[in-house]
């Protein structure tokens, strides 16, 4: 009975034992300190070294959510900002525009004009400087160009583009070639007569005098337009893809303007009121009808009221400008480089047809001026007044009453217009930034 009771006492004391034991594993230790060292006092178990764990870099500025990655990969242009599907986009970061196909760009380009500024029509018989114009430009000189323009990208080949240019540096030119037709004679100097069998007018040709421009003629040219860019990168692209060529074309308004210019005519030429006779043609002894005109003056001559005649000389003759709107239209080739960020550079070759740049064909005139009082009595007539100054044949004699300084005389007329083509070929550099 005795000997029973104890090896029931065993086994239980055995069975609960081994229970807290377990129990002792997962309960939390009592009445224990940490010493420092990896024994706790008032117990024998002994613990094991705390370890500590490291973790990946947490990436925050990619996702909306922390994610840990072991090496993280800067991204640029349109993949910065990436999400999860059906993530909300953080607007704070990327702004109202990314990834909405929005660009802008600014350009440079340079080249020269293909056509000049000359007179609309041929001057024919008219041999009055202010009616004429150039008829020897050839070109207008070097444009340069400054394009400010957004654009979007409607798909991956497809690009609409809204801009405005603005061109400088062309000019009128540094001469106005006058061309006027004058008495044709022939090599005995003889005066050459119309021959009636022929259409050609012999009697007269054409003769070319050059003026200086002295100040004025610049040209410029303002286009607001829409384009249209196709990139050609799906179909080749050059040096393994680095280099995207593209061609476009663009159409809009030009507004083209030529400032006023002025030439410088310092001869001039002198009027009389004495049915355009003047002195000096008063003194061609040769002439008969010169000694003809004389005794009529000389007839009709009255000491009160006498003959005069006005030169004018250094003159500036002012073409005045204006501004012509033209449909205008421009076709263009070129490649792009995608650099770091959401930068592009393009390089590309432009060809403008931008209309008519015209003068206005009014023309102000600006001459000084002098008049001389003359008269023509017989050569056998006394106490003449004044300056001699010549005889006409043997019966006249040509005497001045004196010159006076009239001062400027300006005149303001309208002519035949100036115009050109303004065409030109540019090479240029562009710079877009992707939203």
């Amino acid at each position: 009975m005795k000997k029973g009771f104890k090896i029931t006492f065993l086994s239980f004391a055995t069975i609960f034992g081994l229970r807290d034991v377990a129990f002792a594993q997962t309960a939390n230790p009592v009445a224990m300190r940490y010493t420092g060292t990896q024994n706790y006092r008032g117990s024998t178990t002994t613990m094991l070294p705390r370890q500590i764990v490291k973790t990946a870099p947490v990436i925050n500025s990619v996702y909306s959510q922390p994610m840990q990655r072991i090496n993280e990969i800067p991204l640029y242009g349109k993949n910065k900002y990436m999400y999860f599907y059906d993530q909300k986009r953080d607007k704070s970061k990327e702004g109202n525009f990314s990834n909405s196909g929005l660009y802008m760009f600014a350009s440079f380009s340079t080249g020269n004009t293909s056509a000049g500024i000359n007179a609309d029509k041929d001057p024919g018989d008219n041999n009055n400087l202010i009616a004429a114009g150039s008829s020897d430009n050839k070109d207008m000189g070097t444009a340069n160009g400054l394009t400010l323009g957004v654009g979007r990208v409607m798909s991956s080949d497809l690009s609409v583009e809204f801009f405005l240019s603005s061109y400088s540096g062309m000019k009128y030119g540094d001469y106005m070639s006058y061309s006027y037709y004058d008495t044709a004679f022939d090599e005995d100097g003889n005066e050459i007569e119309d021959n009636p069998e022929t259409e050609l007018d012999e009697s007269t040709e054409l003769m070319t005098d050059k003026y200086e421009v002295i100040k004025g003629g610049g040209i410029s040219s303002k286009f607001i337009g829409l384009g249209f860019r196709y990139n050609l990168e799906n179909v080749f692209g050059i040096f393994g893809g680095r280099l995207k060529p593209y061609f476009g074309f663009q159409i809009g308004i030009a507004e083209n303007t030529i400032d006023d210019y002025t030439v410088s005519e310092p001869d001039g030429e002198t009027t009389s009121d004495n049915n355009d006779y003047t002195t000096a043609d008063l003194l061609d002894e040769n002439n008969t009808e010169r000694i003809d005109e004389a005794a009529e003056i000389a007839a009709n001559y009255d000491a009160d009221n006498p003959d005069s005649e006005t030169t004018i000389y250094d003159g500036e003759i002012t073409y005045i400008g204006s501004t012509k709107r033209n449909f205008g239209y421009g076709l263009e080739a070129g490649f792009s480089v995608e650099l770091e960020g959401n930068i592009e550079l393009e390089f590309f070759y432009k060809m403008n047809h931008f209309g008519k740049v015209e003068t206005s064909g009014n023309v102000l005139s600006d001459y000084l001026s002098e008049t001389t009082e003359f008269y023509v009595i017989e050569a056998s007539a006394a106490n003449p007044i004044g300056e001699k100054l010549g005889s006409i044949g043997d019966d006249y004699d040509l005497y001045s009453l004196g010159t006076e300084d009239t001062g400027s005389i300006q005149t303001l007329i309208e002519r035949t217009k100036e115009s050109g083509d303004l065409n030109f070929h540019q090479y240029g550099i562009k710079l877009k930034y992707m939203f």
